[in-house]
């Protein structure tokens, strides 16, 4: 009835929970299969998760579950967010910190403006191309040419899954930072977040490098450069 564009619930967990192990601790995001809007609840998911990992301990993969109802009862994307352990003393100590309940607020719906922008032709921000760090208004935010479908379809056509990675089981989501120009050119691909080691950065900065021309932003009707942060999730089987 409300025509939400998507779902996102936020909770704090416990060890005695099912769905986690004794010793168990830091942040997950979950999502569903069974969601309508899987890929997209993917997509929403890993955006959130490249957000919140810069000040939060964010597990490095998103989670699946088929038993949490709101997530696969739900005909939006749909993620559940777990703030930590309330049974943990480190996570404890920092989710009752009023500095880092802010901070962790702030870095979701940075997220969520991150997904949106990646999947709508509307955003709210954008970068200059001399000074990334500046932001300015903009009527079109950059994005990939045919949307997040094509976007998909590339990832599953072009994606190598790296070798070291597979030998050491490391899995993880890995949030490139790159620059688009006013034609739609890629250019200072960086790496910001994700595993150390394995070989995913760099996976990620190819299939970057090698995905042609996007689609610019648009200010005041004129194309611009922009600064864009895009999460690539690798899972192992």
């Amino acid at each position: 009835q409300a025509k939400a564009d998507l779902f996102v619930s936020i909770h704090v967990n416990q060890k005695s929970s099912a769905l986690q192990p004794a010793g168990a601790n830091g942040f997950d995001i979950y999502v569903s299969q069974m969601n309508k809007e899987f890929n997209k609840s993917r997509l929403l998911g890993s955006a959130v998760s490249g957000s919140m990992k810069k000040n939060s301990p964010m597990s490095d993969e998103l989670r699946e579950s088929n038993s949490i109802w709101v997530l696969k009862s739900t005909a939006v994307p749909a993620i559940l967010i777990e703030c930590g352990y309330m049974d943990d003393e480190k996570d404890l100590t920092f989710i009752i910190d009023e500095k880092n309940q802010l901070i962790i607020a702030d870095n979701i719906l940075q997220g969520i403006a991150n997904y949106a922008a990646s999947v709508s032709p509307k955003a709210t921000v954008g970068d200059i191309e001399n000074n990334p760090k500046q932001v300015q208004q903009t009527v079109r935010e950059s994005g990939y040419l045919g949307g997040p479908e094509a976007w998909l379809k590339y990832l599953n056509s072009n994606f190598k899954y790296p070798a070291e990675a597979i030998k050491k089981q490391i899995d993880g989501t890995v949030v490139v930072e790159f620059l688009i120009d006013a034609s739609g050119k890629v250019s200072k691909i960086e790496a910001i977040t994700g595993p150390v080691s394995g070989g995913l950065k760099e996976e990620a900065i190819r299939m970057i490098r090698e995905s042609g021309d996007w689609l610019p932003a648009m200010e005041n009707n004129q194309k611009v450069a922009s600064v864009k942060e895009q999460p690539i999730t690798f899972r192992l089987k």
